[in-house]
Order: structure tokens, then C-alpha cells, then sequence
């Protein structure tokens, strides 16, 4: 009997080793599984954290190229204010000159009559002038 529990607990022995060594085992291939899992997911936050800083300088240059466009704007504004300005006083400018052509046309339409009438009145004194004439030398051979 006392063989027998020797040899029953030799066997017990025995396998409580071997469960031991499964159970040591099993808890290293769940530790290497974990490693793996841990070292997947740290590569994929390295990733993240990759893509992030890609998308903050992206979002930074955004905004410097808003801000530029902001700025052409105003400019753009700006000028647009003087051009009106410009345009305004062109406008205004051109008004004047076509009142000042109107009125020198007028004028000189004006005094082409003048220089008609005056030319006719020339021509008509010359016509007398030519008749007083004969008409004295006429005279003067009777």
C-alpha cells in the first residue's frame, strides 16, 4: 500500500510538473502574444501620431495660405476703391472735355459763319468796287 502511494504520488508529482510546464507554456506564448499586440499597436499609434503631425503642418499651411489670400483681398479691395475713384474722376473729366468740344464745335461752327458772310460781304464790295470803278472811268472818258 505504501508502494502504492508512493508510486501515486511520484504520479501526481509527476504530473503536477508536467501542468506546471504547460502552465508555464501557455503563460509564455500569452506573453509573447501580448508582446506582439503591444508592438502592433505601438506601431500603429507611431503611425497615427505620424499622420497627425502630417495633417497639423498640412492644416498650418492652410492657414498661412488663407491668410495671404485674406491679405491679397484687402488689397485687391483697395485698389479696387482707388480704381473706382480713378474712374470716377475720368468719367468726369471726359464729361468736361466732351462740353468743352461741344461748346469750341459750336464756336467754331460760329465763326465759319461769320467768315462766310464776312467772305460774301468781301466779294459783294469787291462787286461794287469793280462797278464804282468803271463806271468813274466811264465818266471820265465822256
Amino acid at each position: 500500500m505504501e508502494l502504492k502511494l508512493e508510486t501515486n504520488h511520484r504520479e501526481l508529482e509527476q504530473k503536477e510538473q508536467e501542468r506546471g510546464r504547460e502552465k508555464e507554456g501557455l503563460t509564455n506564448q500569452h506573453q509573447q502574444a501580448l508582446q506582439e499586440q503591444k508592438t502592433f499597436y505601438l506601431e500603429k499609434v507611431q503611425e497615427l501620431e505620424i499622420q497627425l503631425q502630417t495633417n497639423e503642418q498640412t492644416i498650418a499651411q492652410l492657414n498661412q495660405q488663407i491668410t495671404a489670400q485674406q491679405e491679397n483681398i484687402t488689397n485687391l479691395q483697395a485698389q479696387n476703391q482707388t480704381n473706382t475713384a480713378t474712374i470716377r474722376t475720368n468719367t468726369t473729366r471726359i464729361t468736361q472735355l466732351e462740353d468743352y468740344l461741344k461748346t469750341s464745335q459750336q464756336e467754331t461752327k460760329t465763326k465759319q459763319t461769320q467768315i462766310n458772310t464776312l467772305n460774301k460781304d468781301k466779294l459783294d464790295l469787291q462787286a461794287r468796287l469793280t462797278g464804282l470803278i468803271q463806271a468813274r472811268k466811264k465818266d471820265s472818258e465822256t
